[in-house]
């Protein structure tokens, strides 16, 4: 930190993954003087790396979107001119069913419709995947025209008068219908069609058919057309997100977790910890990408503390993931990166998939020559991960779960890789590493109820104290948070940065 005389901001960011990277690089675009606290060594939130035996591992978050024109990150790059070393994906993944057939999801839409008739035959593939498409697109619009959705006042609402979303009303009722709803009989009555979709969704909306309502399933089912694999893994993002903060010059500061904000008549003062250090800064507005249950822990002030105590029974709940880390040297390199394996009766984890990351076998800034470095995760509940720890048997569970996993890689890749390294992360991982409420990761479900106009507002009870970050609209992933964190420094300075 610079010296005391300095400290006195203009936006303070609390939290430096993809939400306020994003946000503190708008606003020090728009000439403010803003400061971002981490309180870890690395900036990247839950899409943080860590190094091991010359391997370059991602902890989160290994797919980048939303890079098409006129999408969020394309926006990004075009706002603050920034190049990413990204590579588009002709087959952005690969999905293994538990019959062991596999999907290629391919990034041109009459070849991926071309294998759902192969695998599920007799279905109107074609019509379902064209509704979905259009329906995103129309949706991106919205958002990317209403800028103060979704609507939390009669302000808003009076916003949202206009003909560039009142043309797009037809999706009203779609942010409440179940996506099942939207299939066929046929389609509702083939298992193996629903595990395919329910297991897509939960990548991206933690939710499934029954369960999410249509508008934001359309949005996690369509990602994949847009996926791109970025050299050096998704923290060279965060990296150029953080060199251009600092070239305007605004401040990022890792190893600095904030202890206590106070409101005072000009603004905030906040009391952050650095080691065994304390330091103080000031500033006229404070932006937390925090969760939600994180955000009261925040105040010193009890009846402050109270205005962020979570109500909404839906959103007291959240899941955490399981992440192995594995390196190979491998016998012929795996081509396609990203690779979804369905499993059932899992002894720990129930039934689900595993989400497999490859870097890219050129990629030597990720892994040596010869060699490729995976993340495998999949969602877990973080009371089973308690459990084990109180019982003593935290240790033997992760064991196990690894094993299982290496098991599952050679089973799918083949065992002529020679594995040399494996680890496993759990929620007691993402608590210690990022802060996170019981290590909750992800943000919150899709479902309907939380839906699109009951999910939490980055507007607060506290006058010029907001948040972004996954458990605020519109949710989860790179593309979500860093939408959200545009969507409110479009409000602070009067200008819509996604239209």
């Amino acid at each position: 930190m610079k010296d005391k005389d300095n400290n006195d901001y203009d936006i303070v960011v609390i939290g430096a993954g993809f939400a306020g990277l994003t946000f503190a690089a708008t606003m020090a675009q728009e000439g403010r003087r803003v400061a971002v606290l981490e309180s870890h060594s690395l900036i990247g939130g839950c899409a943080s790396y860590f190094k091991r035996k010359g391997f370059h591992f991602e902890v989160g978050a290994t797919t980048l979107s939303g890079l098409a024109p006129g999408r969020t990150l394309w926006r990004l790059c075009k706002l603050l001119d920034l190049e990413l070393p990204t590579n588009p994906l002709q087959i952005p993944m690969a999905i293994t069913l538990n019959n062991k057939q596999v999907i290629k999801r391919h990034r041109d839409h009459s070849s991926f419709i071309k294998e759902l008739n192969r695998v599920f035959p007799g279905h109107q593939h074609d019509f379902l995947w064209n509704k979905l498409r259009k329906w995103e697109r129309d949706l991106w619009k919205s958002l990317f025209a209403a800028q103060n959705f979704p609507p939390k006042s009669f302000k808003d609402i009076r916003k949202l008068i206009r003909p560039s979303v009142l043309n797009k009303a037809h999706l009203g009722p779609l942010a409440f219908i179940p996506l099942v709803d939207k299939f066929s009989r046929e389609m509702q009555e083939d298992q193996l069609l629903t595990e395919f979709f329910d297991e897509q969704l939960m990548i991206s909306t933690q939710s499934s058919s029954k369960e999410v309502p249509t508008l934001l399933a359309s949005m996690g089912m369509t990602y994949p057309e847009d996926m791109h694999y970025i050299y050096g893994g998704v923290t060279t993002f965060a990296q150029i997100l953080r060199k251009k903060i600092e070239s305007l010059g605004s401040e990022v500061h890792t190893r600095h977790k904030v202890i206590t904000i106070e409101k005072q008549n000009s603004g905030f003062r906040l009391t952050c910890s650095r080691g065994s250090k304390e330091t103080h800064l000031k500033a006229k507005i404070v932006v937390s990408s925090t969760p939600i249950w994180n955000t009261a822990d925040l105040f010193a002030d009890k009846e402050v503390k109270k205005k962020f105590l979570v109500k909404k029974e839906s959103q007291k709940k959240g899941l955490s993931a399981v992440v192995a880390n594995i390196a190979i040297k491998y016998r012929e390199p795996i081509e396609i990166l990203y690779h979804q394996v369905h499993y059932q009766n899992h002894s720990v984890l129930g039934k689900g998939s595993f989400f497999f990351s490859f870097s890219h076998p050129h990629d030597q800034k990720r892994a040596p020559e010869g060699h490729q470095a995976i993340t495998v995760s999949t969602h877990t509940a973080p009371e089973v991960w308690q459990e084990a720890h109180d019982s003593g048997t935290y240790e033997e569970l992760k064991s196990r779960v690894l094993a299982d996993i290496l098991e599952r890689f050679k089973e799918r890749f083949g065992a002529e890789h020679e594995i040399v390294f494996a680890s496993l992360a759990t929620p007691h991982t993402f608590e210690h590493y990022t802060q996170r409420f019981k290590g909750r990761v992800g943000g919150l479900s899709h479902n309907r109820e939380n839906n699109i106009l009951t999910f939490p507002s980055q507007e607060t009870p506290i006058k010029n104290f907001y948040r972004i970050g996954d458990t605020t609209f519109p949710g989860q992933g790179i593309v979500g948070v860093a939408t959200g964190a545009l969507i409110l420094a479009g409000k602070l300075s009067g200008k819509n940065f996604l239209e």
